[in-house]
């Protein structure tokens, strides 16, 4: 069976980080609708926590974070080795990974961010990312998904490599069956990409908060 998840790490990944290297680089995450939500969650502590970016990329909103906010420890994964030797901020630990197989300790981490990769993830792979998110994720910890949102399920070519497909679904939803897991709050927009669908809902995209719980 195709993995994607090997297709990105061989690959894609990188050739992905080249295509938006500009567009990367010149991010505004002062006024990016993650980074936005994210800080509002880290109000939510005192003390000094730890934060997880699955699909970070080049870590451009963990390097924002980690200047904003002393109390604050930031990790992040991702398939490409060029965005992660990109990064330049030694405070910063990023490490070549997918979200199956998180190579940090278990009950690390107080909040853990998808940043828009659910969508490209195996279906074979959605158990594994749940144990893991588990595994290394606190008690009372936060998780926060941003992907694309689809009433449904269904696959979409991916436009750069024909053998991919992307799921289209409400990605809360992977987690939202686990008794850990609690819904706090969601915002579904309109993604501003470059493809625009027939069917409109394939061209929205969603920020999830979840809790998890105290047991």
């Amino acid at each position: 069976m195709l993995s994607q998840k090997n297709i990105f790490l061989k690959k894609e990944g990188d050739s992905y980080f080249k295509r938006n290297y500009l567009k990367i680089k010149n991010r505004n995450y002062a006024k990016d609708r993650l980074t936005n939500v994210v800080q509002k969650v880290i109000k939510n502590y005192k003390n000094n926590l730890s934060i997880l970016a699955v699909g970070c990329c080049d870590g451009g909103m963990l390097n924002f974070l980690s200047h904003k906010y002393k109390k604050i420890k930031c990790f992040g994964i991702d398939p490409s080795s060029l965005a992660i030797k990109s990064q330049k901020n030694k405070k910063i630990i990023l490490k070549k990974a997918t979200a199956d197989k998180i190579p940090f300790k278990s009950n690390k981490f107080d909040i853990l961010v998808f940043n828009f990769c659910l969508y490209l993830c195996d279906d074979n792979d959605l158990s594994k990312i749940v144990f893991e998110t588990d595994r290394v994720t606190k008690k009372n910890s936060f998780l926060i998904i941003y992907d694309f949102h689809y009433p449904g399920i269904t696959y979409v070519k991916y436009k750069h490599l024909k053998k991919i497909f992307s799921r289209k679904m409400d990605n809360s939803k992977i987690f939202l069956w686990h008794p850990n897991y609690n819904l706090v709050r969601k915002k579904i927009m309109s993604h501003k990409g470059d493809k625009l669908f027939r069917d409109e809902n394939l061209n929205k995209v969603s920020i999830s908060i979840l809790k998890k719980s105290n047991v």
